[in-house]
């Protein structure tokens, strides 16, 4: 999959639009986590990424985000085999 480089126009599309389950949708709140664009970041960033929630609650969160941003078409700002430690 070819990343793409430019997704600035996603920090105007909110975190609704991926149908997140609600305690997905806690989790990026509380990390201030509100756009798209937010979440991409969260992926692309990695380890560099501090979360202040609970480990499982981030896992969670991770799988399933990164599985909406790719069912909403949104697969190509992010790596392949990232996935944040928790």
């Amino acid at each position: 999959m070819c990343i793409q480089s430019d997704h600035t126009h996603l920090y105007n599309l909110s975190i609704d639009i991926l149908d997140l389950s609600d305690e997905a949708k806690r989790v990026c709140l509380r990390t201030a986590m509100t756009t798209v664009g937010d979440l991409v970041d969260f992926y692309r960033r990695g380890n560099d990424v501090l979360i202040s929630a609970r480990s499982s609650s981030v896992t969670l969160m991770a799988g399933e985000v990164k599985e909406k941003l790719i069912t909403h078409g949104y697969g190509d700002y992010i790596p392949d085999d990232t996935q944040p430690e928790s």
